[in-house]
């Protein structure tokens, strides 16, 4: 990032507009920031860093706090600050939270809320808009687009006052942090993350391989796999036993039911021949029935024969009776009809005055038509004024009618786009308050953690407490234990040489000493303990000493846990900040009242986009109506010219009818009547004719058909005179005495049928029974009829035993499916948990040495930093032993930290005066400016050096050359000098005379009464 110009507004001590034009100092200036103390030089970095963050580069003092206290009332406190990043320029304009008066109300004020506009600066002097004016936003993409948040942005370009020695004194964590955005090592800690979930999630798959496994084998009722295998070799030797059985029951089955089936079937048999034997008595008992059937059947033959000539004679008798009584119905057909003749001959000589009256009618009728289609004319006439009266009002009508519709969409119109606006206004807030409902959400997990770790520290306190206790009084048990020993091992001792004193004789050699003089030789006075009570001491002994090394080791883990848990503790304080002190419920409140706005505003969202299309649908029938208005208007005059063309029509054809014939209705009832009056006298005329015409025709048919059945009836008489006398004849050569006997012995040929076929069926009978009986006595020669009561009960046991058996089959051999079934299952679980295993060797060995988990406890984006880190350290020493004339240079700590707190960028520092390594913090106050000053510049030169790193073109100092000699103050400038030559810009903010002389630009702060101003001097 490179600064152009800074223009500042009521900004701290300065009441006006002050602006300063980096560019005007010179390419890649090294200038002076001078003035008196309170003049307002920190208040340039405040400004830069307020502009881009909305904080100052101390962060002693708020956003609202910042305004100038001179300034005037409508005078707003504003920052702008135009810089340069990758070769594009931007503009960020911000203002914070301020009273100012009311517009035309110099005596009302308000509060004017903090605004933030961001745009890209564009060649030919356009502006793209980032941000329009959501102060979190814009500091979002200030983030997004330097890799710096505020901190880091403070660390490692702006140096503020009493600030040095952060930047030395950073943690190996928060260095972490400075340096991941610096030089873009996320993916090695995503890496590490991903490595992390894997490798927790091949243990969750193993643990739940593990479960399903012991699952299986609770299922199978077995305790091993090994079980599980004795019991299947067991099953399928007892499988092969159960077949074995369950064959041979099956045979004795299949014995037993043959039997059965083959008594069932003689059984049946001997049944049968007792019914053939039933039989053939019954058809006995038939016969004499049978003899009187073949006489009738004999006799009814006979008469068959005859039956003919007497029907013929029956016949004859029918026909003679039916001609005369058709001839007599023909005479008085023929009367009947010759007298009604002579009536229509009468009625014909009315037709004469009939027509007459019918001509007169015809000549009436033709005029009455004349006058009907004047009257049609005249009516159609007044039809067609009436449909263009009618289509002139639903015109006007209609036209009325659209105009209050277009009022009406006019109204909806206004009312959409009043909405519409509103809630475009809302939708406006919803970025802002989207990433204020994801920082809120953080606080949140971050203050839920933190409780959470902190109730674990509580926990772990009284655990400690508890385990000092039990550690002390272990400690006074084995010391007293230990001293029961040391007395026990010391009375041993001295019984062996009382032992050993016993022996010695006079003048004989001490087997200790050798003297041959024994003048105090040892004496016990107590009991000797034994070798079995010095060991069983001993023993004791260890047990206290190893219960009071277990208590020890428990109570190291537990501290160690607790200083773990201290420093996470401290890394959420440390993130929550001032939030820290705030209860989880108000968080919690505060969440979700961020949630339901964003999720009221993202409702809002569909509700934007159906007004849209509402407002364009309104607006399309807006002008569809204006269209209807226009066409209407064009039809109404349309109808009115035709109106006034159909009234002149009617008047005409008004004057063309007689007046009486203008009533409705009455010229048509003159026409209906004088047309039925014609109707009825034509219709007279054509009945008296047609009644004339069928009473001749009908009488002359009636005449021949009298003729025709006096024939017939004469012919009829022969014809029976000859039937009569062939009957007589037949009947007397007959066997019939008489007619009677003669009918009494006739039947129809379906009942002779009848008796033929009852005959022959008895016949059929006899000669099948004869048969049958005949053959069953020879089949049942020599047999006994069979006991099937007998042969069911021993079907039935057999069938007892087959169903055990194959019971005790089927349950074993399911037994032997479901555990042969469940092995394999558990074969395929436990392949599978052994290849999870495996995978889990890998990724679990390199989880852990990515997360830090081995070792230094240095995790895989640590390590690569520390690389980095060490790269940043060549250069920052090569400089600090340039300002310290060869005495220090900067070193990574590279051994672990104690406790839970991250190691591997720590730093310390070599001191060649005294050839030791110590700790950064020893360094005084000038001695940690210089090594402040060559760690911000290694780290820039190195920054840059990796592709992709952040570019740091800038450096602002703010004092603490003032520490140092004038030697080392020399030292310094002209490091500053070579960093200059290599393309930075370097501003200092120095009240140290020597400065000024040797540093030409500058920017002066000038302070007055009131207020401060800004001169240039280049």
């Amino acid at each position: 990032m490179r600064p152009i110009s800074l223009r500042m507004t009521a900004f701290g001590p300065f009441p006006g507009n002050e602006q300063i034009g980096f560019t005007s100092l010179g390419e890649n200036p090294l200038f002076l920031i001078n003035g008196p103390t309170g003049a307002g030089k920190t208040t340039i970095l405040d400004a830069i860093c307020f502009a881009l963050y909305g904080k100052s580069t101390g962060d002693e003092r708020e956003a609202a706090q910042m305004r100038c206290d001179l300034a005037e009332s409508g005078s707003l406190t504003e920052v702008e600050f135009i810089f340069e990043l990758s070769g594009k320029k931007y503009l960020i304009q911000r203002s914070p939270e301020q009273v100012r008066p009311k517009k035309n109300r110099v005596e009302e004020v308000t509060v004017q809320a903090p605004k933030a506009k961001f745009s890209e600066l564009i060649k030919g002097g356009e502006e793209r808009l980032i941000v329009a004016k959501r102060v979190s936003e814009a500091t979002m993409e200030i983030e997004r687009l330097t890799g710096l948040n505020a901190d880091q942005f403070r660390q490692v370009m702006v140096l503020p006052q009493g600030r040095f020695r952060q930047l030395l004194m950073a943690e190996s964590r928060e260095r972490e942090h400075i340096f991941s955005n610096l030089f873009q090592t996320r993916i090695y800690k995503q890496l590490e993350e991903s490595l992390k979930n894997r490798a927790a999630a091949i243990r969750k798959e193993v643990e739940k391989h593990n479960q399903v496994c012991r699952g299986i084998l609770e299922g199978a009722g077995v305790e091993s796999i090994d079980a599980m295998s004795e019991e299947i070799k067991d099953l399928t030797t007892l499988k092969q036993q159960l077949e074995k059985d369950k064959i041979e029951k099956e045979k004795l089955f299949l014995d037993a039911s043959s039997a059965l089936q083959n008594g069932k079937i003689i059984f049946e048999q001997f049944e049968q021949l007792a019914f053939t034997k039933a039989e053939q008595t019954k058809l006995e008992e038939r016969k004499p029935r049978i003899l009187k059937l073949r006489e009738r059947l004999q006799s009814a033959e006979s008469a068959l024969k005859l039956s003919t000539v007497y029907e013929n004679a029956n016949r004859c008798r029918s026909e003679k009776d039916a001609a005369l009584e058709q001839e007599n119905k023909a005479r008085q057909k023929s009367l009947s009809l010759k007298m009604a003749l002579e009536e229509a001959e009468q009625k014909l000589k009315e037709i004469e005055p009939i027509s007459a009256q019918l001509d007169h009618l015809k000549k009436e009728g033709v005029q009455l038509d004349a006058y009907g289609a004047r009257a049609l004319k005249l009516t159609e006439a007044l039809k067609e004024k009436q449909v263009a009266e009618e289509e002139k009002r639903k015109a006007k009508k209609l036209l009325e009618t659209i105009n209050m519709e277009l009022q009406e969409v006019s109204k909806t119109r206004d009312s959409r786009e009043t909405e519409l606006k509103i809630l475009q206004a809302n939708q406006a807030e919803l970025p802002g308050l989207q990433l204020n409902l994801k920082e809120a959400k953080d606080l949140l997990r971050k203050r839920s953690e933190l409780e959470e770790k902190q109730k674990k520290i509580t926990g772990l306190n009284s655990r400690l407490e508890q385990m000092e206790r039990e550690g002390k009084k272990l400690a006074a048990v084995h010391e007293s234990v230990l001293d029961d020993a040391r007395d026990l091992e010391m009375r041993w001792h001295q019984g062996q040489a009382a032992l050993l004193a016993k022996q010695l004789e006079a003048d004989q050699p001490c087997p200790v000493c050798g003297s041959v003089e024994h003048p105090e030789p040892a004496i016990s006075m107590d009991a000797i303990p034994t070798e079995s009570d010095l060991k069983q001491a001993r023993e004791k002994e260890q047990a206290a000493q190893k219960q009071l090394h277990d208590a020890k080791v428990i109570y190291f883990e537990l501290k160690r846990d607790k200083e773990n848990l201290d420093a996470v503790v401290d890394e959420l304080k440390t993130d929550l900040a001032e939030q820290a002190e705030r209860s989880h419920d108000e968080l919690m409140r505060q969440h979700k009242q961020l949630q339901e706005k964003v999720e009221d505003l993202l409702k809002q969202q569909n509700k934007v986009d159906q007004l849209i299309e509402a407002v364009n649908k309104i607006k399309g029938e807006e002008t569809s109506k204006k269209q209807k208005l226009e066409e209407t208007n064009r039809r109404l005059t349309e109808k009115t010219a035709i109106l006034a063309a159909k009234k002149a029509e009617f008047e005409s054809a008004e004057r063309e009818l007689p007046k009486e014939y203008r009533e409705p209705g009455y010229l048509q009832k003159r026409i209906d009547e004088t047309r039925l009056s014609i109707e009825k006298n034509q219709q007279k005329i054509t009945e008296i004719r047609k009644v004339h015409q069928d009473c001749m025709g009908e009488s002359k048919a009636a005449d021949a058909a009298h003729m025709a059945a006096r024939d017939t009836k004469e012919q009829s008489g022969k014809n029976l005179i000859e039937a009569e006398s062939k009957w007589d004849s037949f009947l007397k050569d007959s066997s019939f005495d008489s007619e009677s006997v003669f009918l009494e012995a006739l039947l129809d040929e379906e009942e002779i049928r009848d008796l033929k076929e009852e005959i022959e069926s008895f016949e059929k009978q006899v000669n099948q029974t004869a048969g049958a009986l005949k053959q069953q006595t020879s089949a049942l020669e020599g047999k006994q009829k069979p006991d099937l009561a007998a042969l069911q009960e021993k079907l039935a046991k057999s069938n007892e035993y087959k169903q055990a058996a194959e019971k005790a089959f089927r349950e074993t051999e399911g037994r032997l499916v479901q555990v042969e079934a469940i092995r394999k299952k558990l074969e395929k679980t436990e392949s599978e948990r052994k290849k999870l295993e495996e995978e889990y060797s890998l990724i679990g060995t390199l989880s852990e040495v990515a997360n830090g988990m081995t070792g230094n406890k240095v995790s895989l984006q640590r390590f690569v930093l520390s690389v980095l880190l060490d790269d940043v350290l060549i250069e920052a020493s090569r400089r600090l032993r340039l300002m310290s004339k060869g005495r220090y240079q900067l070193l990574r700590k590279e051994d672990r930290a104690k406790g839970g707190r991250a190691s591997g960028l720590d730093l310390e520092v070599e001191d060649a005066y005294s050839g030791k390594v110590r700790p950064v913090a020893t360094l005084s106050g000038g001695e940690s400016f210089m090594a402040a000053l060559a760690m911000a510049l290694g780290l820039s030169d190195v920054v840059q050096a990796y592709a992709g790193g952040i570019r740091l073109d800038t450096l602002f100092i703010d004092e603490g050359f003032g520490s140092l000699d004038p030697e080392s103050l020399d030292l310094a400038i002209r490091t500053l000098i070579d960093l200059q030559s290599s393309g930075r810009m370097i501003g200092i903010i120095s009240h140290v005379p020597d400065l000024q002389e040797q540093i030409a630009t500058r920017v002066e702060v000038i302070s007055t009464q009131k207020g401060s101003s800004i001169k240039l001097v280049s």
